[in-house]
């Protein structure tokens, strides 16, 4: 399950990369993320703690249905780096209606869930990317096809270098816990 689980996370983060798929469309009662990115919150790259992953477990269910209902989907930019894909996604999801209430009826706030869910998607991402460089390094073959997927993969050794291989673990720990993530596209 847990395997399952991680491919589903790998086609959608591999999917928003590396180009995949088209744009969903967004909504228009809800608010489009800002233009620019710009880079990641630094605490995205600090540890994680298994306290912050507790609280985080037991608000994500709260937060995924906010996400679900006010229908938010992120907009996929072409070329975008990960960093800043992953900060626009994070600015989005903060001015989602009912985000707010679901952290704290959860004991929590934004702040505290926002910047544990900077850690678990970086950390997301990371285990991603990692899994595609394994499967782009065992394609037969140099195409076309394949020299693009190594270059976009090597340009982001830069971000997964940067997530401590610890965040990783704990989130392939918990991935069970973290089927809200699927709300997060």
């Amino acid at each position: 399950m847990r395997a399952l689980k991680l491919m589903a996370v790998f086609a959608l983060v591999f999917g928003v990369f590396c180009g995949g798929g088209e744009e969903p469309a967004q909504p228009t009662e809800q608010p489009t993320t800002p233009a620019e990115g710009g880079a990641m919150a630094a605490v995205a790259f600090e540890p994680l703690t298994e306290g912050e992953m507790e609280v985080f477990v037991k608000a994500l269910p709260g937060v995924a249905k906010a996400i679900e209902a006010a229908e938010y989907k992120t907009e996929e930019i072409e070329g975008e780096e990960i960093e800043a894909a992953l900060a626009r996604t994070m600015a989005g999801i903060k001015t989602v209606a009912g985000v707010e209430e679901a952290c704290k009826a959860a004991g929590t706030n934004w702040e505290a869930f926002g910047g544990t869910m900077n850690k678990v998607m970086a950390a997301t991402a990371a285990i991603s990317l990692d899994m595609a460089a394994a499967m782009v390094e065992g394609l037969a073959g140099e195409g076309e096809e394949n020299a693009e997927m190594k270059a976009e993969l090597e340009k982001a050794k830069a971000f997964t270098s940067k997530v401590p291989e610890a965040n990783k673990q704990m989130v392939i720990q918990h991935m069970d816990d973290l089927d809200g993530l699927e709300a997060i596209q």
